[in-house]
């Protein structure tokens, strides 16, 4: 059983902006072509859709050995640093004038909290991982995160 496991999926937003998009193209063919054509433009627009939404799903999971996956990615504890909750403001600073380049990011805009994650491989390029995730402090918590710790050493 994983020690966290969370699925990111768009907002219901997204679904209803996509069954307008839908609705449109199918009322925009019918009044110039066929109600077959009309009906096929909109299977296609369903397609191209559920494509667009369905990217942005991601898995964000720890396994019980610590492994933590994001999508197709891993970093294995040994090679695993600190890892701090963000809240929104936090997010957007280390995504903004606290960037680095190098940085590994699997961060989503509809999602504004995130877990940064150091890297602690003299091999790897990225000195550390940004993951958004709705739950900051549980997947931090997973991944060793402290937060009495972590307190009282900025304040010590």
């Amino acid at each position: 059983m994983p020690a966290y496991f969370e699925r990111l999926l768009p907002p219901a937003t997204w679904y209803l902006v996509a069954l307008g998009i839908i609705g449109s193209v199918f009322v925009a063919f019918v009044f110039v072509t066929s109600l077959a054509v009309a009906t096929l433009a909109a299977a296609l627009a369903t397609v191209i859709c559920a494509a667009v939404i369905f990217s942005q799903v991601a898995v964000v999971a720890v396994d019980g050995d610590g492994v933590l996956s994001v999508g197709r990615s891993t970093l294995a504890p040994s090679y695993r640093g600190a890892a701090a909750p963000l809240d929104a403001e936090q997010t957007r600073s280390i995504l903004g004038a606290k960037a680095d380049a190098r940085a590994y990011l699997a961060v989503h805009g509809f999602c504004p909290t995130a877990v940064q994650v150091r890297v602690e491989d003299a091999a790897d390029p990225h000195p550390y991982w940004v993951i958004s995730t709705r739950q900051p402090r549980r997947l931090a918590t997973a991944l060793g995160w402290n937060s009495a710790s972590t307190s009282s050493a900025s304040h010590g």
